[in-house]
């Protein structure tokens, strides 16, 4: 009997006990998955807004100076200037002259105009604003006005002028530039009289791409994220690290560069980065965040130890309550009728001197047979005292 009961113990918390760890297991792979998914989801979320965020200061800025270089070409006074130095040009017929000759005779100054207020003006203007390089030619392409020594002075050759002089106005892609000795980007706009016709000549304005990063790195960001912007050749064009400047964006090909925002996860050799893409300029350029997966899924991967933690203690606390009934089981149950069973067997072998312990119990039942005992004991000797009685002789 004791055997069986300790048998019957045991079955019970190892029932117990796997039922609580199979309900705090699936509980906890929920939970944790839930609270997973919607912590990396606001990850995700805070890349999107910084892309957006970024995306939208790159457009606006590159919008406002494109408005800025088109004021500047619809000034009157620029247009009177560069015309007069037209009609000079021809006068000393300079149209009629090959381009090497051309580059020779203006080797040293490199443009048509001579010093004075025009001429300061644009000087000036570049050290204002965030052009590196101002300067205007006439309609034969040669340099009429420059802030600074061109490269050229003849520029009829060169492909931004035959388009800005065609089609009104061109932008080349960032590249280095030579005459300014920075990363630029230039908008050539076709200069046309007051009245409207043929273009006078173009105005190439040169915009360095430093104060733009320098806009860009203001941008508040989250922990180890840090901000790229490409253009349509996978160069970068901003960075916080000056040497990937004009170089082709890493794992180009893992990272999507599509018309809305994007996410995906980049295996690269210092481990994974969470990369989020957003259009900007037009679609031209995107706008690259990246932040490493440990850094950006941090609160998630807490959040998950939180929930283990958590599942750990209700395991715990559920096989506690499991060897406390268990326990109170064997106190008011199995005890009881293993004792009733005892005396039973002891009552039932003729044994009529055992007594019945008392055993404070609270199951209904156990107690009725408890107490049927001491009955049973009673019942059983009345008649063994009367057949004693009645075989004593009478006198």
């Amino acid at each position: 009997m004791p055997a069986q009961a300790q048998h019957l113990r045991r079955g019970f918390l190892v029932t117990g006990a796997g039922f609580a760890a199979i309900f705090v297991t699936v509980l906890a792979l929920v939970v944790g998955s839930r609270i997973s998914k919607s912590l990396r989801d606001q990850a995700n979320e805070r890349g999107r807004e910084v892309a957006f965020r970024v995306a939208g200061t790159v457009t606006q800025y590159l919008t406002e100076r494109r408005r800025e270089i088109v004021s500047l070409a619809s000034q009157p006074e620029l247009a009177t200037a560069v015309r007069a130095l037209d009609d000079d040009a021809v006068r000393r017929g300079l149209d009629r002259m090959d381009i090497p000759t051309l580059e020779r005779r203006f080797a040293s100054r490199r443009q048509l105009g001579e010093e004075g207020p025009l001429l300061r003006y644009l000087r000036s203007y570049t050290e204002l604003s965030d052009f590196a390089e101002v300067f205007v030619t006439e309609r034969h392409g040669f340099v009429a006005l420059a802030s600074g020594r061109t490269s050229d002075f003849v520029q009829r050759d060169e492909h931004w002028w035959q388009a800005a002089m065609q089609r009104g106005s061109f932008e080349g892609p960032a590249e280095f530039d030579s005459s300014a000795g920075v990363t630029a980007l230039e908008f050539d706009v076709a200069l046309r009289p007051p009245n409207g016709g043929r273009p006078l000549g173009v105005l190439k304005g040169v915009l360095t791409l430093r104060n733009l990063g320098d806009l860009v790195a203001t941008t508040e960001t989250h922990d180890g994220a840090y901000l790229q912007v490409v253009d349509r050749r996978g160069l970068i064009l901003v960075s916080q690290t000056p040497a990937e400047i004009l170089q082709p964006l890493p794992q180009k090909t893992s990272i999507p560069m599509q018309p809305e925002a994007a996410i995906a996860v980049v295996a690269t050799p210092s481990g994974d980065e969470v990369v989020v893409t957003q259009p900007a300029n037009q679609g031209e350029w995107w706008v690259v965040v990246r932040q490493p997966t440990r850094a950006a899924y941090a609160a998630a991967r807490s959040g998950v130890r939180s929930v283990v933690l958590g599942a750990i203690l209700l395991f715990a606390t559920s096989l506690g309550m499991v060897l406390a009934l268990a326990q109170r089981l064997h106190r008011t149950v199995t005890e009881p009728v293993r004792a009733a069973g005892a005396i039973a067997s002891r009552v039932a072998g003729g044994d009529l001197s055992v007594t019945v312990a008392t055993y404070r119990t609270e199951a209904t039942e156990v107690s009725d047979l408890l107490s049927s005992v001491p009955s049973a004991r009673q019942r059983t000797k009345r008649p063994r005292w009367r057949r004693r009685f009645l075989r004593q002789p009478r006198r």
